[in-house]
């Protein structure tokens, strides 16, 4: 499409319908005023958890893990060891995600985060071949080259539209990482990218987060403090960037979390960087990253949530249970297990529930930021599914 058109048909952006039947569930399944949440509830929905299968019903173990461990979130993959593991075509994912908000519903929670990979390029979990269609699937370096705004936009809403109406609400994108190490092989070497310089990643990123809103998509950036000079990849090495990392790479966040309708989710990754946490402790666990830099000093007030915990670089050095409850004292507000790097996603959802309710059950401290972490999460989803608020579609 010729930029003059994508520019005219971004001009003809106008107010649609509100947010989808599907969430259109009972307040009353939110925390009432009147009425504190039990810890379960709380510990709950810290969580987003991974599923294996394309299809649930009312005996599938992520039905029965809402229903004892009040789950808040979910995340779905396209495939796995060459597989398709929750993904396979457009009318069974809309199915799948109906079905789980329905047993969600039923068993008296929240709406679900249901996320995806969807940043574009070779990182797609809404793939062409399986029968999934948008305006265009570029990566965020092929959008830095073109370095046309409108296009990012455009793009970033068909995509968003296209999720929405498959029943995803959040997308984990965009990459705000700059492309510092090109040989990267958890960044450059998969285009992820918009390019190295801050300039051109704001401009970009801002664009592409203008497009998800416009399709009533919530988004994240990622990954902090920045991934964009490492050598390996956290999701199978331990990763020092100490060496290589430089203030620059926290400009992105720093300005993107100033504009209007920024994303209402940052990602914090599980590298080590001694320029920020002396100790050496990954940026995913370490309180002065998290809390001191990301939430106090950078003033981040969205909902900060790790990296997927089942990865090689907490593998490593830690015990899931350690790691998850370290993951909640550093200042997280949900903890990503999806449970693609061997371990069984059901196991590591227990361990992680576990984890967390036995932490706020013995630590007075730890109990005052879960609360405050189901605070700061209800109040996303409310504002996202049940205020009156419109989203803009594009006129054909």
């Amino acid at each position: 499409m010729k930029p003059s058109t994508v520019n005219k048909r971004i001009n003809k952006l106008s107010l649609s319908v509100l947010c989808s039947a599907l969430f259109s569930i009972s307040p009353a399944s939110y925390a009432s005023s009147t009425q504190a949440p039990t810890l379960k509830q709380e510990v709950g929905q810290m969580l987003m958890v991974g599923l294996y299968g394309t299809k649930i019903s009312a005996d599938s173990p992520i039905v029965k893990e809402m229903s004892e461990y009040d789950i808040g979130g979910i995340i779905l993959f396209d495939h796995q060891d060459d597989k398709t593991r929750n993904i396979a075509d457009p009318k069974q994912l809309k199915q799948l995600t109906s079905d789980l908000q329905t047993y969600a519903r039923q068993t008296e929670l929240p709406p679900l985060l249901i996320g995806i990979d969807q940043e574009g390029g070779m990182i797609s979990n809404l793939k062409e071949k399986k029968g999934f269609r948008f305006f265009s699937d570029l990566s965020e370096q092929q959008l830095g080259t073109m370095n046309f705004p409108p296009y990012t936009q455009y793009q970033a809403y068909t995509q968003g539209e296209l999720m929405n109406e498959e029943g995803v609400n959040l997308d984990f994108a965009p990459v705000v990482d700059l492309n510092i190490n090109p040989d990267n092989p958890a960044i450059g070497k998969y285009q992820r990218s918009f390019g190295k310089d801050v300039p051109l990643v704001v401009k970009m990123a801002r664009a592409e987060i203008d497009g998800y809103h416009k399709a009533g998509i919530m988004c994240t950036l990622k990954h902090f403090p920045g991934l964009g000079s490492a050598s390996s990849n956290t999701d199978f090495n331990s990763v020092d960037v100490t060496k290589t990392w430089s203030p620059k790479e926290l400009e992105p966040y720093q300005q993107l979390i100033n504009i209007p309708d920024p994303c209402q989710f940052i990602m914090v990754t599980h590298l080590i960087n001694k320029k920020l946490d002396k100790t050496g402790q990954l940026a995913s666990l370490s309180k002065p990253i998290v809390t001191g830099l990301l939430r106090n000093k950078i003033g981040f007030k969205g909902l900060i949530i790790t990296d997927d915990m089942d990865a090689k670089a907490i593998e490593n050095k830690y015990d899931m249970r350690v790691a998850v409850q370290k993951a909640v004292l550093a200042g997280n507000d949900i903890i990503l297990v999806g449970g693609v790097m061997g371990n069984d996603p059901y196991n590591i959802a227990k361990t992680a529930y576990t984890a967390i309710y036995d932490l706020a059950k013995s630590s007075p401290e730890a109990r005052k930021l879960v609360d405050a972490d189901y605070q700061k999460i209800i109040s996303v989803k409310r504002d996202h599914f049940h205020q009156t608020k419109k989203h803009q579609n594009i006129k054909s």
